[in-house]
């Protein structure tokens, strides 16, 4: 059986979490969880949100590379800077 921490609050309890949770994956992973045995509309909504914010989290990259590479001209800069961007050559 799933524990619901959650089962005992409104969707509206379930925004303001969310509000302050954006950036916190694990409770954001709980909310989703919670948000599954919801139907109306807004927790709907929410769960889209939710997913969102987790994609968001889970594809958020540190990468380091050295100044001299980051520089408007270089490829690895296009891809860096406006992800989805395809420079032609």
């Amino acid at each position: 059986m799933a524990v619901r921490p959650y089962a005992q609050k409104s969707v509206f309890d379930l925004e303001a979490i969310f509000e302050r949770s954006r950036d916190n994956a694990s409770e954001l992973e709980r909310l989703s969880t919670e948000l599954t045995f919801r139907t109306t509309g807004k927790a709907r909504s929410l769960a889209t949100k939710v997913g969102q914010s987790l994609d968001v989290l889970n594809n958020t990259r540190i990468v380091s590379l050295p100044a001299a590479r980051l520089q408007p001209g270089n490829p690895v800069w296009y891809r860096i800077r406006r992800p989805g961007f395809q420079r032609a050559m």
